[in-house]
């Protein structure tokens, strides 16, 4: 569908967590013919996604068209490392506008569906915003959009299927019912709500591969389910000139975990808590130790220390069953003492570790660098660039996909390594550009920031003073524009 080039129309499709290998026998097996007939009609490509691949800095990495460096969200958390306390990024913590934003500002109507960070909302004029993503209660803007943050159900089917102990055919009736209502909300916004630009994102390929990541590619409920997302690719073609699909990272299966905590831990890096569970033992066990430097004491044969120092997460981990089982208390490894540990990984999802003295960071690297599961440490300096880089941790560890290594947990665990399949991101997600204006070419590599740039050229908008990314001009007809600065408007539409 042309609008005519003063009214272009855009959809831009986010589906979380989405991967070609996947898309791809959902296609093949007649699930998604709609999104068949687009990729006939465009480009696909593959987006790099930002440093780590994780929904909290990649989505704003693409919706700004700049590095986490000048955006200012690393992960899910912020942490205070002076006392270690974490809490949840919201957009206070944006520091650059998202393009349904930047084009609010240039008094162009454009309608969003959960944003990454969506809370608490920046109220502009010409920005509609429908809600339910990481966000305490469904939010909106304006008042017309809260039929759609209300209704939408949220993401809770893990929850309701059991949790940890999930039972997986609940879940999959779960996700099947509310992608349904889901879907249906946003078509019926689509066709309602005056927008030039709409950018509806998706969390169900992610929840689904996170939690049945096993059967997920066979299972027919989640062909359905695919089925009814591509319902969205047909009304987008209806409605929209240009065609976008876009994931934040990929998913694929991975056999082997590495804990970096534990790694920093035996290099003597790390040092774990005492508050609950297991940390209690690990304080009284290293109360205990008899080092070179303690003295006064009865000190314990030099082959029974060695013994024990070999053997500590074993016995510790079988006194630990037992005192867990006789009292009835969830069994749990140690978490990282964040304020007396020389360096640690502060989360689970961020690959990163933090080294609390400069004089620590040399050896921190070296103690990372070439092991097993790590294909590269870098520091922070060496990826990102912008005024808010030291909000990251200082060094950066690029976990060895390649070869079948995820990040695992951020407590102290017994191993390092730990051969254990499960389902998780991976840097390379999913871009599609459709339209007739689109150049048909082979599957290109697309940066995380390329996407917001190109959009807005192709809408004849001012790109951001600061842009990282490039126009993607080989691959869509755009409009040469100038530079503005967005982020002033910004953080003043922030503060009041």
């Amino acid at each position: 569908m042309l609008h005519g080039a003063d009214s272009k129309k855009v959809i831009v499709l986010g589906l979380d967590g989405a991967s070609w290998d996947f898309l791809d026998i959902m296609i093949s097996a007649g699930s998604m013919p709609n999104l068949k007939t687009l990729i006939s009609r465009g480009t696909r490509g593959i987006l790099e996604s930002s440093f780590p691949p994780i929904t909290p800095s990649a989505w704003p990495s693409i919706t700004t068209g700049v590095n986490p460096g000048k955006h200012g969200i690393f992960d899910f958390v912020k942490t205070n490392y002076e006392n270690g306390e974490q809490t949840l990024t919201t957009t206070r913590d944006l520091e650059h506008p998202r393009i349904y934003e930047m084009l609010a500002m240039q008094r162009i109507e454009t309608m969003v569906f959960n944003p990454i960070p969506a809370y608490p909302i920046v109220p502009l004029k010409n920005l509609k915003v429908a809600s339910i993503a990481f966000s305490p209660k469904p939010v909106y803007h304006p008042d017309h959009m809260k039929k759609y943050a209300l209704t939408f159900p949220d993401y809770l089917e893990l929850f309701d299927a059991g949790g940890k102990t999930v039972d997986k055919d609940l879940f999959l009736d779960l996700k099947l019912e509310r992608t349904y209502q889901r879907v249906s909300i946003v078509e019926e916004a689509l066709r309602n709500v005056s927008w030039s630009l709409a950018w509806i994102r998706l969390q169900d390929p992610d929840d689904l591969l996170h939690t049945v990541g096993d059967i997920a590619y066979s299972s027919g409920k989640v062909h359905k389910m695919f089925a009814i997302i591509d319902r969205l690719f047909d009304v987008s073609h209806d409605l929209a000139d240009l065609v976008v699909l876009v994931s934040d990272h990929g998913f694929r299966r991975y056999t082997r975990t590495i804990s970096l905590n534990t790694l920093l831990y035996k290099e003597g890096l790390a040092i774990p808590e005492s508050k609950h569970g297991l940390q209690d033992q690990y304080w009284a066990w290293n109360q205990s130790k008899y080092s070179q430097e303690r003295e006064g004491g009865f000190r314990p044969p030099r082959v029974l220390q060695k013994f024990l120092q070999a053997h500590e997460m074993r016995l510790l981990t079988k006194l630990g069953n037992f005192a867990l089982k006789i009292s009835n208390r969830p069994y749990q490894f140690p978490k990282v003492d964040p304020i007396g540990s020389r360096a640690y990984s502060p989360t689970p999802y961020g690959d990163a570790v933090f080294v609390r003295e400069a004089s620590d960071l040399e050896r921190t690297r070296q103690a990372l660098t070439g092991r097993e599961g790590i294909a590269e440490v870098k520091t922070r300096e060496d990826v990102y660039w912008g005024p808010y880089v030291t909000r990251s941790p200082n060094l950066l560890v690029m976990v060895d996909h390649v070869n079948g290594y995820r990040h695992g947990s951020n407590r102290i665990e017994r191993h390092i390594w730990e051969e254990k399949i499960a389902w998780d991101h991976h840097p390379y997600g999913v871009a599609l550009l459709s339209g007739e204006r689109v150049q048909p070419k082979a599957s290109v590599l697309i940066t995380s920031w390329d996407m917001t740039p190109t959009l807005m050229s192709y809408l004849g908008v001012p790109l951001p003073h600061d842009a990282d990314g490039t126009i993607l001009k080989d691959l869509l007809d755009t409009s040469p524009v100038d530079r503005h600065d967005y982020s002033s408007n910004w953080n003043l539409a922030k503060v009041l």
